[in-house]
C-alpha cells in the first residue's frame, strides 16, 4: 500500500528533491549503506554500496538528478526499493557531484594525512562506489571515515567489512561514530584472511539482523507535476 505522508510527518517521510533544493529526510531505517575494505601495499580501496533509493537521494542532494521529483514512502514491509532507472543512472554515474560528496564524506588518513582519492562510479548502480586511496607508505593502520547520508538524516548507518584480515573485522558507522581506525595485514581467529567476495554478504545480513534493520519504510520516486 502506497499512501503520501501528511504534512505533519514530512521531516520523515517525505523528501521533495529539485536543482537547488535541499534534501529533507529520506528512510534511514532501512537497509544500510555499506562499504567492503581491501589494502595492498599503499593503496587502500573502498566499495561503497547503497539501497537503489538511497541513491536516488543522494543524486537529489547533490543535484546530479536535477527534475523536480517527490520521494514518498511505501508503508508495505514488502515492498520492493525504488529502482534507479537508465536515465537516471546514466546521470549519476556521469556526475561529478556524487563523486565530489563521495571523496568528501569517505575518507582514509595515514598518520593523520588524507590520501587522495580517485572515485570510480561505472558500477555505482549494481555494485557499488570504488573508491581508491593512494597512501604515502606501505599500509598498516589508518583511519577510514564514512559519513555518507548523515547529513540527510542522522538515523542513516554504514555497515562496514574489512577483507578477513583487519582488525577489527567489521565495523559500524553513524552519525556519532564516524570514524574507525583499521588494521590491515592481521589474521582473524588464527585462520587467513577470507576474500570480501566470500563472506562480505554474510557478514552484512548477520549486522543488519543484529540491528534489526528490516525494511519497514520504501522510498517511492514520483517526477511531480508541479
Amino acid at each position: 500500500m502506497t499512501r503520501w505522508v501528511g504534512r505533519a510527518a514530512v521531516t520523515a517521510a517525505v523528501l521533495a528533491m529539485s536543482a537547488g533544493a535541499s534534501s529533507a529526510a529520506a528512510h534511514p531505517f532501512g537497509d544500510p549503506q555499506t562499504v567492503q575494505l581491501t589494502a595492498e601495499e599503499s593503496t587502500v580501496v573502498v566499495r561503497w554500496s547503497a539501497p537503489a533509493d538511497d541513491l536516488l537521494v543522494l543524486g537529489g542532494l547533490v543535484g546530479a538528478l536535477p527534475d523536480r521529483r517527490e520521494i514518498v514512502f511505501d508503508v508495505s514491509p514488502d515492498a520492493p526499493p525504488e529502482p534507479v532507472g537508465d536515465t537516471d543512472a546514466d546521470r549519476l554515474i556521469a556526475s561529478p557531484d556524487v563523486a565530489a560528496y563521495l571523496a568528501e564524506n569517505v575518507v582514509v588518513r595515514q598518520a593523520g594525512t588524507p590520501c587522495p582519492a580517485d572515485v570510480r562510479l561505472d558500477g555505482l548502480i549494481d555494485d557499488g562506489a570504488e573508491l581508491v586511496f593512494t597512501c604515502r607508505s606501505h599500509v598498516e593502520d589508518v583511519e577510514i571515515e564514512v559519513t555518507t547520508l548523515t547529513d540527510v538524516h542522522e538515523a542513516y548507518r554504514t555497515a562496514a567489512l574489512g577483507d578477513g584480515s583487519t582488525t577489527p573485522g567489521r565495523a559500524l558507522y553513524t552519525v556519532d561514530d564516524t570514524t574507525v581506525t583499521w588494521t590491515f595485514g592481521t589474521e582473524q581467529d588464527g585462520a587467513p584472511g577470507a576474500p570480501v567476495a566470500l563472506w562480505g554478504a554474510v557478514g552484512v545480513a548477520a549486522l543488519a539482523g543484529a540491528l534489526g534493520t528490516a525494511r519497514t519504510l520504501r522510498a517511492r520516486s514520483r517526477r511531480s507535476d508541479s
